[in-house]
Formats: structure tokens, C-alpha cells, sequence
């Protein structure tokens, strides 16, 4: 099975919820992830594994955070510095970085270095190198690269959209008789 970009917006968005991320924050997360498979990137594997890492740690909720981060680049509206520091799951800045420079930018950690701009982001690096846990990183100037867009998200991704469906479910009321009767799910007659 494969799913739509729409559908793994949608899920990225209620994952981060699910993990603690404010409603902003989590609508940034959906964000990233959506334009990282539309760009042929590993987003569904960078947000999940992010999220588990972050659910492991809540004394550190915004320590390292790709998604803080990047809301901040974009926000402060300066354009985006070299230096960029620590940061947990790095692939997930890209799109943030190419927001701030629609004619591309260069995001490096060791062994890795994107290519981002609005049209998509190129790269070298193996899908492993991609989802790199925690590196130091910084960004520079590079040339716009094309890349092509995607519209559908893999089965190859179908772990790490297991891994979003479990924080995703923290958000759904439990079912009780009175919301059934009311008309959430199939009531009392099923007719399917």
C-alpha cells in the first residue's frame, strides 16, 4: 500500500500532536514532512524517528528540535546563518531552509550535503546517511538544483507510518455507547 501526500500530512500532523508538540508546531511537522516526499526524501522516517526520541526524552522537548529550529529561521526573517548548531534529525530542516531561499541553499552535516530550494532538494547521501539521528550542522550557498516531485509516499515507508499511527492515535477520544449512538461509527445497525 502507498498513501497520498495529503494522507501523510494529515498523519504527521496529528503524530506530533499525539508526542506533544503544540498545534503550530505540529502543522510545521506536517509541513516538513509533506515537502520532503514530495522531494523523494525519507520525511515519514525523519519525523517518527524524532517523535520516538523525543518521546523518550521529555526533560528535552525543544533541545535539538529540527522543527523549533526551523520555525525560528523562518520567523526571524534574516535570512538563514551559517552556523546552525546540534540538531536531532537534520533532514527535517531542509524544508524550512528552502523556504528562506527559494534559489537554493546547501544544509551540510558530516557525510552529508542537501541541496535545497523550492523546486525540491538533491543529495548524494544514502537514505541512511539521510535520516542521521543528531549532527552538528550548518548551511551555505549553493546552486539550485531541480528535483523531482513525488505525489504518492512509498510502501518502503510503511514502518515509519506505523510508528506515526501510534503517536497519531494519543489524539482520538476513546469510543464510548453515547458517542456511538450519536452517530460516531455504525451505531447500532451496521449496513456495511
Amino acid at each position: 500500500m502507498s498513501w497520498s501526500l495529503g494522507e501523510v500530512k494529515a498523519l504527521a500532523t496529528k503524530a506530533a500532536r499525539g508526542a506533544g508538540l503544540p498545534w503550530g508546531m505540529a502543522d510545521e511537522a506536517s509541513f516538513a514532512v509533506h515537502w520532503l516526499q514530495a522531494s523523494g526524501a525519507p520525511g515519514v522516517a525523519a519525523l517518527a524517528d524524532y517523535l520516538e526520541w523525543r518521546d523518550q526524552s521529555p526533560s528535552r522537548p525543544h533541545e535539538l528540535c529540527p522543527i523549533h529550529l526551523g520555525t525560528a529561521i523562518m520567523d526571524a526573517d534574516r535570512g538563514v546563518s551559517e552556523w546552525l548548531g546540534r540538531v536531532r534529525q537534520p533532514l527535517l530542516l531542509a524544508p524550512f531552509i528552502a523556504r528562506c531561499s527559494p534559489s537554493g541553499m546547501a544544509l551540510k552535516w558530516p557525510d552529508v550535503t542537501l541541496v535545497v530550494s523550492e523546486t525540491g532538494l538533491t543529495s548524494d547521501a544514502s537514505r541512511m546517511l539521510l535520516l542521521t539521528d543528531e549532527a552538528e550542522c550548518s548551511a551555505g550557498p549553493a546552486t539550485a538544483q531541480s528535483a523531482e516531485r513525488l505525489n504518492r509516499v512509498p510502501e518502503t515507508e510503511a514502518e515509519a507510518i506505523a510508528r506515526l499511527n501510534h503517536f497519531a492515535s494519543r489524539t482520538y477520544a476513546p469510543a464510548t455507547e453515547a458517542s456511538r449512538m450519536s452517530g460516531a461509527g455504525a451505531g447500532i445497525t451496521d449496513n456495511d
